[in-house]
C-alpha cells in the first residue's frame, strides 16, 4: 500500500496561504463573539419592563411615543421594543402581548 505525501513546493506561497486563512477565521470568530456579546447587553439593560395588549390600530411607533416619559428619540424607543420583543420588523397584531422597557 502506498501513501500519498504532501509536498509543499512553493514555501512562501503556502505561509502567505496561511495567514490568511487564520486572519480570515479569527475576523470570523471575533465577529460572532461581539454579535453575541451585543445581544446580551442589550438584554441586561431592559430586564425591568411592562407588558401591555396591542389594540386595533396600534403601531410600535404610537406605543413608543406613549411610553416616553424622558423625551428619548422615539427610533431608540422603537429598537428597545423590537429587540426586546424578538420582533423582526415593526409589524404587530390586535391582541399581541409585547414588553415595553421601563427605562
Amino acid at each position: 500500500m502506498r501513501k500519498n505525501n504532501i509536498v509543499i513546493v512553493n514555501k512562501s506561497r503556502f505561509t502567505i496561504f496561511l495567514t490568511i486563512i487564520i486572519i480570515l477565521l479569527t475576523f470570523l470568530f471575533s465577529g460572532l463573539l461581539n454579535r453575541v456579546i451585543a445581544k446580551t447587553n442589550i438584554f441586561q439593560d431592559y430586564q425591568d419592563y411592562n407588558e401591555i395588549f396591542v389594540r386595533e390600530g396600534d403601531t410600535i411607533w404610537n406605543i413608543a411615543k406613549k411610553n416616553n416619559p424622558y423625551e428619548e428619540d422615539i427610533r431608540k424607543i422603537v429598537f428597545k421594543i423590537e429587540k426586546l420583543n424578538g420582533l423582526e420588523g415593526q409589524y404587530i397584531r390586535p391582541g399581541d402581548m409585547i414588553k415595553i422597557p421601563r427605562k
